[in-house]
């Protein structure tokens, strides 16, 4: 009894079955890895040249904020035109990575054409990390291996440095793997809650909508393994409270320097009243080549920069979030429109950089929900967390506009749904002209 309740043992699924670590399985499935990596280094060096989205000029909030810090200026300033202060606008990590490249290597090409290299890097991990990241949830590196030809052949994610998405993507796949191998190995123990929430921690200060991926991964988790109900609640209890020790350096941060709690980044309020006006549309980029919209963002606004510098910008988000709830609450019909078109354009854009892009991303998402009803028909665990981490992810982007950008970090739950509904596929297709002959 005592071995059974030992939270450090190591531990098998519910189901009796052996959970797979997800690291390949012989020399041919280690070279379809490296093949894999070929090739996204192949789509992704093509993405840079046929859709270059690569920039470092006006525009982008953390690349302003990185060059401040690099100059000594402190986490501040995150948008061009004249200081605005100190801000949590955006998650630490990312802009302090931009900053020690530009420290390093100046704010020139050599420092661009690096960050460019870690972003094609991110890129190649995140194909490579889809054939693990399958064997644990459905036991096949086979559904990896189809999920990243998918991302080859019609890649939905973009190559875009300036932004933290693709890193965010593969960090959320580097801690499923690291947590449930910690998990597995030596079992739902204080020590495997440290280690999963100090990686939670950082990847929440990388990106403010991670918590959302690894809260439903961790209940799954938790969920699958054969351990008492004690142990599990006592383990995803630790795990929360470690995440929140890992964040709270910045939390005090933007108490002392903010004057306000500010978990993890202070611009909802801004962004909220950007996309509920009476000239908003559903997606980002439409609503910032709209002249009535874009000047109610500091971007593209001097007069909104103005306010933010004289207000501060807690004090600033907050009359923005009055503002918006004010046109909410007067305009019931004109937002419900609005929401419906959003949850609709975050799964099926309309309005993005290129019309091979839209087609890509749309492609993606129709095989990837054919590959989760396939799951649920054949009554896949793992159904329940890619379904739940998608819907959970998207739930933020109901009420603000949207971009294909701001799925990139859970674009790879729909590339799993898509191999595993190719392989179900490829396998129904062969049964059938067996039976043929």
């Amino acid at each position: 009894m005592e071995d059974e309740l030992n939270p450090r043992k190591p531990l098998p699924w519910r189901d009796g079955s052996r959970a797979d670590d997800g690291r390949p399985e012989g020399a041919e499935s280690s070279r379809s890895v490296l093949l894999i990596g070929v090739g996204a280094l192949i789509t992704a060096w093509l993405s840079l040249l046929c859709l270059p989205g690569a920039g470092f000029g006006e525009g982008f909030e953390a690349v302003h904020i990185a060059r401040t810090v690099a100059e000594g200026g402190g986490f501040a300033n995150p948008f061009p035109g004249r200081p605005t202060g100190p801000t949590a606008h955006l998650p630490p990590l990312f802009p302090l990575l931009l900053a020690a490249l530009f420290r390093l290597l100046g704010f020139a090409s050599l420092a661009i054409a690096f960050a460019s290299s870690l972003c094609l890097t991110a890129h190649v991990l995140h194909s490579m990390l889809l054939v693990p990241m399958a064997a644990i949830l459905v036991g096949s590196h086979r559904v990896g291996a189809w999920a990243a030809l998918v991302a080859m052949v019609a890649p939905p994610l973009l190559v875009l440095p300036q932004w933290e998405g693709v890193y965010a993507a593969a960090g959320l796949m580097l801690f499923c793997l690291g947590s449930h191998r910690w998990s597995v190995a030596g079992g739902l123990s204080a020590g495997s809650a440290a280690r999963c929430g100090a990686a939670a921690g950082a990847l929440a200060l990388l990106n403010a909508s991670t918590p959302l991926v690894i809260g439903t991964w961790l209940l799954w988790l938790a969920g699958r393994l054969a351990a008492p109900a004690k142990v599990r609640v006592k383990f995803l209890f630790l795990t929360a409270i470690f995440a929140g020790l890992a964040v709270s350096p910045w939390i005090l941060r933007n108490w002392l320097v903010l004057g306000a709690l500010v978990p993890l980044r202070s611009n909802f309020g801004l962004e909220l009243a950007v996309s509920n006006n009476p000239w908003a549309f559903p997606s980002q980029r439409e609503n910032f080549r709209r002249p009535h919209v874009a000047r109610l963002h500091p971007t593209f606004g001097p007069e909104i920069r103005e306010e933010i510098r004289r207000e501060g910008e807690i004090a600033f988000n907050r009359r923005k979030w009055a503002e918006a709830l004010e046109w909410i609450r007067g305009s019931k019909a004109a937002f419900l429109k609005l929401t419906a078109a959003r949850v609709a354009q975050f799964w099926w854009p309309v309005h993005e950089i290129s019309g091979f892009h839209i087609f890509a991303v749309r492609l993606v998402t129709l095989a990837g929900l054919a590959g989760m009803v396939v799951m649920v028909m054949r009554h896949e665990p793992a159904a329940w967390f890619l379904a739940g981490a998608s819907v959970l992810f998207s739930l933020p982007y109901a009420v603000v506009h949207v971009s294909t950008r701001l799925r990139f970090p859970i674009m790879w739950l729909s590339l799993l749904g898509a191999g595993y509904f190719l392989d179900w596929a490829i396998q129904a297709l062969r049964s059938l002209c067996r039976c043929r002959m």
